[in-house]
């Protein structure tokens, strides 16, 4: 079985909803979970390992590795260097065969139910967004972020604006250049932010229609699935994952091992998931949606003026 070791930086308390992540992490137990954290946190399951650092201790790491200088002042910025971690981290990642990073706004379904051996067997490069991407672990592919041609890594690390290297517009344009195998099947739950009830984001997919009026999304012994209507049906199909992305979801309840991801947080459940669960978890609401899409709009237009100053 192939050895897989996700890497996350994070600094600061971790927020509410990190036990939820702890919690599919766990079930997940094939898969190591590796955090640069100055968090102090110490109840983490088996496979889940904080390495303690600063923020000031882990950029002199990152400035060590470049014969440069690198900007990087806040721990947002390290979105870019994600790309660069296989290299920067390479100690910590002696005889795993993949090594990748996540987002810890998810839940994880079952991993290996999606990322079987055969895709591990033929892909160099698992997935193209930065809520959880993999990489084959060898010299060769832990430097393709290197390559010369648009975008440039060094002009993404000597910038304070966020450049978004670690995505589609970004490391991955390397790899479709040189012609090296992605896995890019759509088998995850992205959730927009631009509305306040869960809907699957329709960014750079080339789909007509891929929500429904009703639906929802749960977690389940493991699993993490999405309820629908279809003509008074109640259907479901599974994900690998869910991103709720920019969302600070509260447990509503102490949690077991089946609860409801909504918009409103984390809500246990037990039995069968009926119409009626469909119906009332995520519901439209017009004040609540265009407050959301409002704030979203502001977010966009704060970020696009920073991108446009720093390139001035």
């Amino acid at each position: 079985m192939n050895k897989i070791v996700l890497i996350n930086c994070y600094f600061g308390k971790f927020p509410e909803y990190f036990d939820c992540f702890l919690k599919s992490c766990e079930r997940n137990n094939t898969v190591d979970y590796l955090f640069f954290s100055d968090d102090t946190r110490s109840d983490l399951p088996s496979n889940v390992k904080i390495i303690k650092t600063s923020f000031k201790e882990l950029r002199e790491l990152i400035q060590s590795k470049f014969d440069f200088e690198i900007t990087l002042n806040s721990p947002y910025k390290l979105c870019d260097y994600k790309p660069a971690y296989g290299y920067i981290f390479s100690e910590y990642l002696e005889g795993c065969d993949f090594w990748g990073y996540c987002d810890i706004d998810m839940v994880f379904g079952d991993v290996r139910e999606f990322l079987t051996e055969d895709v591990f067997n033929i892909y160099d490069k698992i997935y193209q967004f930065g809520h959880l991407t993999l990489y084959k672990n060898n010299d060769s592919n832990n430097r393709v972020f290197m390559d010369e041609g648009e975008p440039f890594y060094k002009d993404a690390f000597q910038t304070d604006v966020i450049t978004v290297f670690d995505e589609v517009d970004g490391v991955q344009k390397k790899y479709d250049k040189r012609g090296l195998k992605t896995y890019k099947e759509r088998d995850y739950a992205d959730i927009t932010p631009r509305h306040e009830r869960f809907l699957l984001t329709k960014a750079y997919v080339n789909i007509e229609n891929d929500n429904h009026k009703h639906q929802i999304f749960t977690y389940e012994n493991g699993k993490v699935f999405r309820y629908y209507l279809d003509e008074k049906q109640v259907k479901k199909e599974e994900f690998i994952y869910i991103h709720f992305q920019k969302r600070n979801l509260p447990i509503v309840k102490e949690l077991g091992d089946k609860f409801f991801i909504t918009y409103k947080g984390f809500i246990p459940f037990e039995g069968e998931v009926t119409e009626y669960d469909v119906k009332k978890y995520n519901k439209f609401k017009l004040l609540p949606e265009l407050k959301v899409v409002l704030k979203h709009k502001k977010w966009k237009l704060v970020r696009k003026i920073k991108k446009t100053r720093g390139r001035a």
